[in-house]
Order: structure tokens, then sequence, then C-alpha cells
């Protein structure tokens, strides 16, 4: 397992940026408290599977026994518990019971993303638009006295399943002070009216051996009736992106002026979140090694 030091110094400046004071569980210093307990003393309420959990009127998933989820709510106060931004957009988190590795639900309401673009997705010039777009970042997080990130390339390049309407890809970034590295794998599932943004967040020594149990969940998502992709109709909203820009993320200088900064930099903290196991040793009261 990488040192959990990149997430440590990666995390803490994210404090000073939060929308409210992050709820630190401080019961669980010195004590064997696991993080499930430590977010219900938050005040999260989480469905324990068997069962299933709906994701802001849009979606929902199966919970497996042994497995937990929350909504949107539940999502913004453990995110708030790692010190991380919160927004509107966050419907759900899902997560075995160990906690040692977790997947949040976002929604965009964007509008019907016409999937045209399934053939022309080309690796290179999106990250290269991507380094572009994240040194601008960059400078901002200097300004604010945050660390900075370098983005390494794709572990895994953008590809769309238009059976499942699922686009994926996985992007490695490296710390640029310890020169740590972590990988943020995504999924951005097309609904009807918008866009379902799917995190994985866990270790990235662990990430390929997690990948097929993670797709297996995946699999089991859906959007409720009326939701679905498949179910567009004529007059339906369409969105003015289409699968690069879904990836790329647009440009740092038009998402400044149509007020979408704060939501740009938002996935780019879920990518220095990386260290699950480590997360969990927070709660439970046990030094890191």
């Amino acid at each position: 397992m990488r040192s959990p030091l990149f997430c440590l110094l990666l995390l803490a400046p994210l404090a000073t940026l939060a929308q409210e004071p992050p709820a630190t569980p401080v019961e669980a210093e010195g004590q064997q408290v696991s993080l499930i307990e430590a977010a219900e003393k938050a005040g999260v309420t989480f469905t324990r599977g068997p069962g299933k959990q709906a994701l802001g009127g849009q979606a929902e998933l199966p919970v497996p026994e042994g497995y937990v989820a929350t909504n949107g709510d539940g999502s913004r106060t453990i995110l708030r518990l790692f010190n991380n931004l919160t927004g509107e957009d966050e419907v759900g988190m899902f997560a075995p019971a160990s906690f040692n590795w977790f997947v949040t639900f976002d929604w965009d309401d964007i509008g019907y993303v016409k999937d045209d673009e399934k053939d022309q997705l080309d690796a290179k010039k999106m990250i290269k638009s991507m380094q572009e777009n994240n040194e601008q970042v960059n400078e901002i997080k200097k300004e604010r006295g945050m660390s900075t990130l370098s983005l390494v390339g794709f572990d895994v390049p953008p590809n769309y399943n238009p059976e499942t309407n699922n686009l994926e890809w996985a992007l490695r970034v490296k710390d640029d002070a310890s020169g740590s590295e972590s990988v943020n794998y995504n999924v951005k599932v097309l609904g009807r009216e918008g866009v379902m943004v799917v995190t994985l967040v866990c270790d990235p020594s662990e990430l390929t051996g997690l990948l097929p149990e993670f797709r297996k969940h995946l699999a089991a998502f859906s959007f409720i009736d009326g939701h679905k992709y498949a179910e567009f109709k004529k007059g339906d909203r369409i969105a003015k992106v289409g699968l690069s820009a879904l990836v790329v993320g647009g440009g740092l200088a038009v998402a400044a002026k149509t007020g979408l900064l704060k939501k740009l930099l938002k996935p780019l903290i879920f990518v220095v979140v990386a260290a699950g196991a480590w997360l969990k040793k927070i709660f439970s009261g046990r030094s890191s090694s």
C-alpha cells in the first residue's frame, strides 16, 4: 500500500475551503470506532443490505448483504468527515461494510447527451486538453495554498459502451510535492435528463483487483422508469456537450464564465482521496504505518 502521507498532505488544505466546518468525529480518537459508527454519530442514515438505495429520484442501486449505502445528505456528511468539498449534486454513496473503498454518485442535470462521438474518442487529444486545463487549475490552487497535481495520463483510456450507455476511464495523477501517484476511476452513465457521475475511491494499489467487484455492482445500477436513456422523446432537453467534453470537463475559462468552476474543481479533489483503508484507520483510532 502506498504511503498515506500523500492523502494527508493533500486533504489538509481542503478544510479551509469546506462550505461548512467538517464534522470530524472526535469521539473516535483513541477508541475502536468504525467509520460507519462515526458517520451515524454525525447523523448519516445507512441502508444496510439486503436492500435498495434510491439515488436522487433518478436511479436506484441494489445493496447486497455486507454492503451499505446512503443518500445525498449522508454522502455529503461523509465527504465532510474527509474534509472534502460538497455541493448539491451528491445523490448517494455505496461501500462494503468495511468501508475500505467506496463509490460516490453525483447527478449532473445537463440534459440528454448524444452519443454520436462514441467512435471518435481521441485519448491523446483529451489528455492534452485536460493537462492544459489543469495548469490553470494549479495556478488557482497555488493562490489558495493548496498542493498542485500533474495529470500523468490515462490508465484506462476513455471508452463508451452503447449497450449500457456507460462512459468510463481511469486517470493517473501525481502529487507535485511528494511525487506520489493516485488513480481516479470514473464512470458517467447517460440518462434521459442528464448524467450520473460515478466515482470509485480506493487505494490505487487495489484498483485492478477491485474493478471486477465495482463493475458487478455498477451493472445492477439502473435509472427508474421514465428516466432511462432509451426513453428519450422528441422535445427533451439536449445537452450542449458530447462524450469527449464529459471526459475533458470543458475549458477552465468557459467553466469560470458559466459559474461551473466550483463544479470543475470538485472532481479534482476526488482524485486525491485515494487510501480508503487508511481513511478507515483514522476513524478506528489506529495509527498509520
